[in-house]
């Protein structure tokens, strides 16, 4: 059996993956970071509401800040496939580009189609309605879109 598992680094990814663990010792795990390449709130392009004109951004910023976000999510990728391997799976890290929930749960899914995966494992934070309207709900979007399987662990507290 091969699952893909969304982690972001929280506590409640952490118990995803003990839990898929738990249901499914020795499986093959996919630990998928997604990250984003631009830090939240900025965008480019239009030089409106607070938003930087594309010529006020030199291109090796954006190179950088793209190099850097990466980084950090092979890291903490990492650290999820290392949670995972001590949790009993075969694991390994892997990271992709995405933003906000739409394109977090579009790469989620497209890793577990890369991968053939049998089951996608997320954990959903609990943040409630009106947070998840305007945050934008990836467990949700991944349960709604998903043509496999979905283990959605509830928050811890």
């Amino acid at each position: 059996m091969t699952m893909v598992i969304a982690y972001d680094g929280s506590r409640d990814a952490d118990e995803a993956i003990r839990v898929a663990a738990r249901l499914h010792p020795g499986a093959a795990a996919v630990v998928l970071h997604v990250y984003e390449t631009a830090p939240v709130g900025v965008t480019l392009g239009t030089g409106i509401a607070g938003d930087l004109p594309l010529e006020a951004v030199e291109p090796q910023a954006v190179q950088d800040v793209a190099r850097r976000a990466e980084a950090n999510a092979r890291e903490l990728a990492g650290r999820g496939a290392g949670i995972a391997s001590e949790a009993g799976l075969q694991a390994r890290a892997e990271v992709a580009a995405g933003g906000g929930a739409s394109g977090t749960c579009s790469a989620i899914l497209r890793a577990a189609d890369e991968h053939h995966a049998e089951l996608v494992v997320v954990a959903s934070h609990g943040h409630g309605a009106i947070k998840a309207a305007v945050l934008g709900s990836v467990s949700a979007a991944v349960v709604h879109h998903a043509r496999r399987p979905v283990l959605v662990v509830p928050c811890r507290g």
